[in-house]
């Protein structure tokens, strides 16, 4: 029963250490207007970080690609397809700036945005940032 007990603690521990550093994360991602992304290409759906969210102005919880694409300015959209299948196709990274009209407010926001291909998750993981702020300077 004491050995149920301590495994039980240390599980409970161990829960408390991932939400303290999901929460950490959360606030980094906030402080530094980042976010991060992935996209599983099997199913062509998109999971976003509260960060990639509140900078996209739109949650992103197993949206289509389909639908996160329509954000992207019409101007930006067959570069970003291109940009999103070398990562795939080719096995390079893509680091890229494209703009965005959030769908909360309507507002034009400046991104910049890179991805690498998970060829064992058949995935690909991205970064985005809120650049501006940076650009209006």
């Amino acid at each position: 029963m004491e050995e149920l007990l301590i495994q039980n603690e240390e599980l409970i521990h161990s829960y408390e250490s991932f939400w303290q550093s999901e929460s950490r994360l959360q606030q980094a991602e906030k402080a530094a207007k980042i976010g991060h992304w992935t996209l599983q290409l099997d199913t062509k759906t998109m999971i976003a970080s509260k960060g990639a969210e509140a900078i996209y102005g739109a949650n992103f919880q197993m949206n289509s690609l389909a639908e996160v694409q329509e954000i992207t300015l019409p101007e930006y959209r067959l570069f970003l397809d291109k940009a999103l299948s070398d990562p795939v196709t080719h096995q390079i990274h893509y680091d890229l700036e494209f703009k965005i009209r959030r769908p909360c407010d309507g507002a034009l926001v400046h991104i910049h945005s890179g991805a690498v291909f998970d060829k064992k998750t058949h995935t690909v993981f991205g970064v985005v940032q809120d650049m501006t702020a940076q650009k209006k300077a």
